[in-house]
C-alpha cells in the first residue's frame, strides 16, 4: 500500500487515540490536581480549562518530531513539496479536461510520455467511474478535487470527491459499466495506490514514481 506520509496526520488512527488520552486522560487528572495544590478550589476548574489548551499544542510538536516538518509543517510555506490543486463539478466532460491538464503537467516537470498519458488516463477513468456511480443523484452536485503533490523522486495524484462512497482500489468492485472494468485492470497492475476513508466523502491516491538516475519505473 502506498505510503501516505502527508496524511499521517490524519489517518494514524493510533495517534488520534493517543492525542484523545493526553488531552482527556492525562491532562484532565494531573492539571487540575496540580492547579488545585497551586491555586485551591478555583485551581481545580481552572486545570480542566488548560487541559485542551495545553493538549493541542503538546499533540502538535510531538506529531511533528514523529513524521519531520514536511509531513507536519507549521505553515505551508515551509513543505519542500510542490502542490498543484484543481477543483471541478463532476460531468462527463470534465475527466477529459482533467486528463489533458494533468497530462502536460507532468510532462512540465521532466516525466516522460508513457507516466505523463497513465496519470491522465488515471483521472479520466476514475472521473467516468464517479460519473457511473453518482449517475442517478441528478439533484446533488458533486464536487470532485484533483491534486497533484511532486515529492524528490515520484509524484501522486490525488483525487477527492463528494459523491457516493466507495473504495475504487477494492478488487471485489462491482462492475458497473466500461469505465469501471478498465479502471480495475488499471488498479491491478498499479501497486502504489491507496484508498483512505474519510467521512463524508473518497479519497484515492495513486503514486507514480520518477527516478532522476535511472529513469522512470
Amino acid at each position: 500500500m502506498l505510503e501516505t506520509s502527508y496524511y499521517l496526520y490524519t489517518d494514524h488512527i493510533l495517534f488520534s487515540v493517543l492525542s484523545i488520552c493526553l488531552k482527556d486522560g492525562v491532562l484532565c487528572t494531573f492539571l487540575p490536581i496540580l492547579c488545585s495544590r497551586l491555586f485551591g478550589v478555583q485551581g481545580l476548574w481552572l486545570g480542566f480549562a488548560l487541559a485542551p489548551v495545553v493538549g493541542l499544542p503538546l499533540s502538535m510538536l510531538l506529531l511533528r518530531l514523529r513524521v519531520g516538518k514536511n509531513s507536519f509543517p507549521w505553515l505551508l510555506g515551509d513543505m519542500d513539496k510542490e502542490i498543484e490543486i484543481f477543483d471541478r463539478k463532476l460531468s462527463p466532460t470534465v475527466g477529459a479536461e482533467m486528463s489533458e491538464t494533468i497530462e502536460n503537467l507532468l510532462l512540465s516537470h521532466g516525466y516522460q510520455q508513457k507516466t505523463a498519458m497513465r496519470a491522465g488516463l488515471f483521472a479520466e477513468e476514475v472521473t467516468s467511474v464517479l460519473c457511473e456511480r453518482n449517475a442517478k443523484e441528478k439533484q446533488k452536485n458533486v464536487l470532485v478535487e484533483y491534486s497533484t503533490l511532486f515529492e524528490k523522486d515520484n509524484v501522486s495524484l490525488i483525487m477527492r470527491d463528494s459523491g457516493t462512497i466507495f473504495d475504487i482500489t477494492d478488487p471485489d468492485l462491482e462492475i458497473k459499466g466500461l469505465s469501471s472494468f478498465v479502471l480495475n485492470a488499471l488498479l491491478n497492475a498499479q501497486k502504489d495506490k491507496d484508498y483512505i476513508p474519510t467521512t463524508g466523502y473518497n479519497r484515492n491516491i495513486i503514486r507514480l514514481r520518477f527516478r532522476l538516475d535511472e529513469g522512470e519505473e
